[in-house]
C-alpha cells in the first residue's frame, strides 16, 4: 500500500479547506436542493432547525440527507410535534427560554440523536415580556440528557443574555470526558461549581465571561470563590477569567496559585476600577508550574515580585508606566532572580528614563521581546543595538514605532541573531537600501511592517521590481510584510511576468509575501499563490 504525502503547499492548503467545508442549511429552498446533491460525504451539513426550514424537516425525503448532517441548531422547538431524528451530530446547539424547556426535553429525547456529539452549546434567554432585572432561574439541566448520551461530549458552552442562575450546575460533572468549558453571564452556585471542576479529571481549559459565584446561603458575589475551584481542579491548564462586577480577590488568586499545579495560563481581566491589590499582603507565591499570567486591569503592576521561589513563567509583561524610574532596577533585578526562565518579554514604555534603564535587563533565556514605546516624539534610538548585543539569545523582536535609521543599525550589528523583526509604525524609508540589507541578512525568516510614515516612495513598479529581487536572492526568507506605495498605477506585463516567475521558483520558500497593494493584478497573483493571506 502506498502512502500519499501531499508536498505541494498550495494543493495541501486547498485539500484541507475542502475537507472541513461547512454546508449550511438555512432555509426551505436550499434544503429542498441539499437532498439531491450528490457527493454529501465531502461536506459538513449544518441544519438551522426553524421556522424556515420546519417545512422541508417534516417531509419523508428529508430522512435521506439526516446521516450527512452533523450539526444542529434549534431555534424554535415549539414547532417540532416529535423527537428529532436520529442523525450524526457532533454539534448540538439550542436556546432554553422560561417557557421552552418542555419542548426541547421532547425534541432532545431520542437517544441515539445525541450519542456522537462532542459540542454542545446551551444559550438561556428571558421572555421579552419579563423585567430585564427579573432573574430567570433554570434547575432542570439533569432533565436534558441521560448520562449515556453525554459520554462524548468535549466541549459546553453555557450563556445567557440576562442574569441566569444554573442551580444544578453540578450535572455537568455527568460530563466526564469534557475538555473545553465556556460559560457566559451565568450566576452559579459555589458547591456546584466547585464539584464540577474537582470532578471532571479531562477538563483543561475554562474561560469564564461576566460570571457571578456565590455562596447558596447569602448567595454574595464573592470572586473567591472561583479561585477556590480553580484551586482544586488537577487538571485545567488554561483559564480566563473576566470579572465585570468587582476586582478579583488577589489574595484568594495568591492561595490558589500555591495549590494549583497544572495551570499553564491564567489571564484575569476586570472592567472595574480599583487600587493595587498585592499591597500590605503577607502572601507569597511559590507557583513552579505556571508559565503565563496576565492581569488586566488596574491591578498592580509588580504582581511577579511576590514570587519568593524561582518561577517557570515564560511569558511576562513589564509595564514601566506604573512604576516610578527609581522602582525599575529593583524589578529588573528581581526579574533576574525569580523569573529567569522567562524567554519572552512584553514591555510597554513611554517616558525617556525607562529608556536606558531597559538595558540592564538580564535574562539569560529571552528569545522574543516586544516594545510598546507609545509616545512617537520620545523615540529613543540609542538603546535597541546595545540591548539586543547583550542579549545574544533574542531572535524577535515586535516595536511599536522606529525610525528607519535604527531598523538598519538592528538589521547590520544584528543581524546573526534576528529571525522576525516586526514593526507597526516605521518612520522613514529607502527601499533600495532595505532590500540589500534583507538579501545580505543570513538569519532573518520574517519582516514584517505595517506603516510606513515617509514623504516620498518608490513607484509601485519599482517597488515590485525590489520585492522580486528579495524573493529570488533570500531563499531564507519565509514571511515578507511590507506595505506597497499607495498607488493603483498599472504594473507592467514585464514585472508581472518576473513576478510570476519568482514565485514559482520559490514558493516552497515563500509563507506569506504581503504587500497591501491596491493593483488588483498585484492582489490576484498573490492570490493564486495562496500567499496574501493575512491571518
Amino acid at each position: 500500500m502506498f502512502n500519499l504525502s501531499l508536498v505541494c503547499r498550495e494543493w495541501n492548503n486547498i485539500i484541507s479547506k475542502i475537507m472541513v467545508l461547512e454546508y449550511y442549511i438555512s432555509n426551505n429552498k436550499g434544503y429542498a436542493e441539499d437532498i439531491k446533491m450528490k457527493h454529501k460525504e465531502v461536506y459538513k451539513f449544518y441544519l438551522i432547525l426553524g421556522s424556515d426550514t420546519i417545512e422541508q424537516y417534516t417531509k419523508p425525503e428529508s430522512i435521506s440527507l439526516d446521516p450527512y448532517i452533523e450539526m444542529l441548531e434549534i431555534i424554535h422547538p415549539d414547532l417540532l410535534e416529535s423527537p428529532i431524528r436520529p442523525m450524526n451530530l457532533t454539534l448540538l446547539k439550542f436556546t432554553i427560554r422560561a417557557d421552552s424547556l418542555d419542548m426541547i426535553e421532547m425534541a432532545l429525547s431520542n437517544p441515539l440523536l445525541l450519542s456522537k456529539v462532542t459540542f454542545l452549546s446551551i444559550g438561556f434567554q428571558l421572555n421579552t415580556g419579563q423585567s430585564d432585572n427579573k432573574q430567570f432561574q433554570f434547575s432542570n439541566l439533569k432533565s436534558l440528557f441521560t448520562e449515556k448520551t453525554l459520554e462524548n461530549v468535549q466541549q459546553v458552552k453555557l450563556y445567557g443574555n440576562n442574569p441566569v442562575d444554573i442551580t444544578d450546575f453540578q450535572v455537568l460533572s455527568r460530563f466526564k470526558f469534557m475538555s473545553i468549558l465556556f460559560l457566559y453571564k451565568l450566576t452559579i452556585p459555589n458547591e456546584g461549581f466547585i464539584s464540577v471542576l474537582s470532578e471532571l479529571e479531562h477538563l483543561n481549559t475554562l474561560n469564564s465571561i461576566d460570571c457571578i459565584y456565590y455562596d447558596i446561603d447569602n448567595k454574595e458575589n464573592q470572586n473567591r470563590i472561583f479561585y477556590i475551584a480553580i484551586a482544586k481542579s488537577k487538571s485545567i491548564r488554561l483559564c480566563t477569567f473576566l470579572c465585570k462586577y468587582s476586582l478579583p480577590d488577589t489574595q484568594s488568586l495568591a492561595k490558589c496559585l500555591n495549590s494549583n499545579t497544572s495551570l499553564i495560563s491564567l489571564e484575569i481581566y476586570a472592567k472595574v476600577k480599583g487600587t493595587e491589590v498585592f499591597v500590605n499582603s503577607p502572601l507569597k507565591i511559590s507557583n513552579q508550574t505556571i508559565e503565563y499570567i496576565k492581569l488586566s486591569c488596574d491591578m498592580a503592576p509588580n504582581f511577579y515580585t511576590y514570587w519568593s521561589t524561582p518561577s517557570n513563567l515564560k511569558r511576562l509583561e513589564l509595564d514601566l508606566e506604573k512604576m516610578k524610574p527609581e522602582d525599575i532596577p529593583t524589578h529588573l533585578d528581581y526579574l533576574k532572580e525569580f523569573h529567569f526562565n522567562c524567554i519572552e518579554i512584553s514591555v510597554i514604555m513611554k517616558h525617556i528614563d525607562h529608556v536606558n534603564l531597559l538595558t540592564t535587563l538580564e535574562l539569560p533565556n529571552l528569545k522574543s521581546i516586544s516594545i510598546n514605546n507609545r509616545c512617537l516624539s520620545e523615540q529613543p534610538p540609542q538603546y535597541l543595538v546595545p540591548f539586543l548585543i547583550s542579549h545574544t539569545t533574542i531572535s524577535r523582536i515586535w516595536i511599536k514605532f522606529i525610525e528607519f535609521p535604527d531598523i538598519l543599525e538592528i538589521l547590520t550589528h544584528c543581524g546573526n541573531q534576528m529571525e522576525t523583526i516586526a514593526i507597526d509604525i516605521l518612520k522613514g524609508w529607502d527601499m533600495d537600501i532595505i532590500t540589500n540589507e534583507l538579501i545580505n541578512n543570513m538569519k532573518i525568516r520574517t519582516i514584517s511592517i505595517q506603516t510606513i510614515l515617509s514623504d516620498s516612495r518608490e513607484t509601485l513598479s519599482e517597488f515590485m521590481l525590489y520585492i522580486i529581487k528579495l524573493i529570488n536572492s533570500n531563499n531564507r526568507i519565509h514571511i515578507i510584510r511590507i506595505p506597497s506605495p499607495h498607488s493603483t498605477s498599472i504594473v507592467s506585463d514585464e514585472v508581472l511576468d518576473s513576478l510570476i516567475k519568482a514565485l514559482n521558483v520559490n514558493i516552497q520558500n515563500l509563507d506569506k509575501v504581503i504587500l497591501d497593494s491596491r493593483n488588483k493584478t498585484v492582489n490576484d497573483i498573490l492570490n493564486r499563490f495562496l500567499l496574501n493571506n493575512i491571518e
